[in-house]
């Protein structure tokens, strides 16, 4: 007999993943595993990880994504707590229905059990509450009935709601094969092209941030001998003036302390073209105040034009790197490039050498 997409259910395998707590729930466990390898299905669950930080709990996620249908198993405890203070089977559970996994739940008879030791308790109840609204939900009073129950379960959810499942290669046609391969390939070439398109313009909404041509108002300070005062001032520069200065230098990468020097030597050139130093005067320690460079930092990143680079470095190297996005890198060709003169300019200046 065949099943809806074609292949002969005997051949799927799906892979189930068991969410409880672990210690007061082991025997239960042992049961519910063996139900599933009964039913010749593939079980699998957070005691091959201990979802005990941010890493495994990424572990964890992709575990459920790739699994078919989520089982639940709830006793008298609540379980260990993340810094959020929700238990790791509850967590688990969250995520299972915001990704709308299939979820199999399975609660004691008696609604009101909780271990007496439990600290958690009002937490438990209000977990049992939210799992009961609108689930597949069995009870069970020992772990052999727990066992008959998930047979029963897992046997009607897999008829009445077959999953992908997992496929023996040997049962799929080489033509299936090809239209599948074909059909990725073209979904994978469209969406290339969809990320290629994106990334080289600018984000949705950056218009309305000051960008091109406006200007922004650099603070900086000096120190000026021979009285040894600290000055304060400010210049003005357009954005693309800015871009223009750092992203040749962002080609490959830059450090966010050469960026910061790189914007320094600019900034003293144009103040010397502006003959904004006194003469008979020295001065010293000239650097853009930290306020405007983390602005225009912050500003070019939402502007689209630089992102952090997020290659491995040596231990020892504690700066932060940036380097130019797709967008950036076009919009520094177009400012910085030499544009080639069209024939009437040429023509104009001719005219002009023979007045």
């Amino acid at each position: 007999m065949n099943s809806k997409d074609g292949v002969n259910k005997v051949d799927k395998k799906y892979q189930i993943f068991i969410s409880s707590t672990y210690e007061d729930l082991k025997e239960q466990r042992q049961e519910v595993l063996k139900a599933i390898l009964k039913l010749n299905q593939i079980p699998t669950g957070m005691e091959l990880f201990h979802a005990s930080n941010d890493d495994q709990w990424k572990v964890i996620q992709r575990v459920i994504d790739e699994c078919d249908y989520y089982l639940l198993i709830i006793g008298g405890r609540y379980g260990s707590l993340d810094n959020e203070g929700v238990s790791y089977t509850e967590k688990e559970f969250i995520y299972a229905k915001k990704i709308g996994k299939p979820i199999l739940a399975f609660l004691p008879k008696n609604k009101n059990y909780v271990e007496q030791s439990e600290p958690n308790k009002n937490k438990l109840n209000d977990f049992k509450t939210s799992v009961m609204d609108g689930k597949l939900v069995a009870y069970w009073e020992n772990k052999h009935e727990l066992k008959s129950e998930v047979i029963l379960a897992l046997t009607s959810i897999m008829e009445d709601y077959p999953s992908i499942g997992w496929i023996k290669g040997d049962h799929i046609s080489s033509e299936e094969l090809l239209l599948e391969n074909s059909q990725l390939r073209k979904k994978i070439v469209m969406l290339e092209e969809e990320i290629n398109m994106i990334s080289t313009e600018p984000p949705k909404g950056s218009e309305e941030f000051a960008h091109g041509n406006d200007k922004f108002e650099i603070t900086y300070t000096y120190m000026s001998e021979p009285f040894d005062t600290h000055n304060t001032e400010t210049l003005s520069l357009t954005w693309n003036e800015i871009f223009k200065v750092i992203s040749p230098n962002l080609v490959n990468e830059m450090a966010e302390t050469r960026m910061k020097d790189c914007l320094n030597g600019y900034l003293l050139q144009k103040i010397k073209e502006h003959n904004k130093f006194e003469i008979g005067f020295n001065y010293r320690n000239f650097h853009i105040a930290d306020t405007s460079f983390q602005t225009i930092k912050i500003q070019l990143v939402a502007l689209g034009q630089i992102i952090e680079s997020k290659k491995t470095r040596g231990v020892k190297d504690n700066d932060t790197y940036w380097t130019l996005t797709k967008y950036g890198y076009n919009l520094m060709m177009q400012l910085l490039a030499i544009r080639k003169r069209s024939a009437n300019t040429r023509q104009k200046k001719s005219c002009r050498a023979n007045i």
